[in-house]
């Protein structure tokens, strides 16, 4: 097999839509976690956790995978303290609401904030 590559971006979903719109702005310092289908993180050869950091605009990129089924994870550390997203939530997907669900994502809408 090839080795896959799994991707997209973390951004500022101002408007709370749940989808990219023009303006939006990428979030960069964002932790996230590489896990398995069935939500169990995956390691490296040294057993740490598989995770990167986004940057140039909130883009993230794991590389060299496996063909099989992947779930990427926005670290709960990323929200309190300094991290990237103190202050924020993950968007709702229904303009106006404040709370809400986590929407599922849809084509390459990528991970909403």
């Amino acid at each position: 097999y090839r080795p896959l590559s799994l991707g997209n971006f973390v951004w500022n979903d101002s408007n709370n839509n749940g989808a990219f719109d023009t303006g939006e702005q990428g979030i960069d310092g964002v932790l996230v976690r590489l896990l398995d289908a069935v939500g169990n993180p995956l390691l490296d050869a040294s057993n740490n956790p598989i995770t990167t950091t986004t940057s140039g605009g909130g883009a993230y990129l794991f590389t060299n995978l496996a063909p099989g089924g992947y779930v990427v994870e926005v670290a709960a550390s990323n929200f309190t303290g300094a991290g990237a997203l103190t202050g924020l939530r993950s968007s709702t997907g229904t303009v106006g609401s404040p709370t809400g669900p986590f929407e599922p994502i849809t084509g390459n809408s990528g991970t909403n904030t």
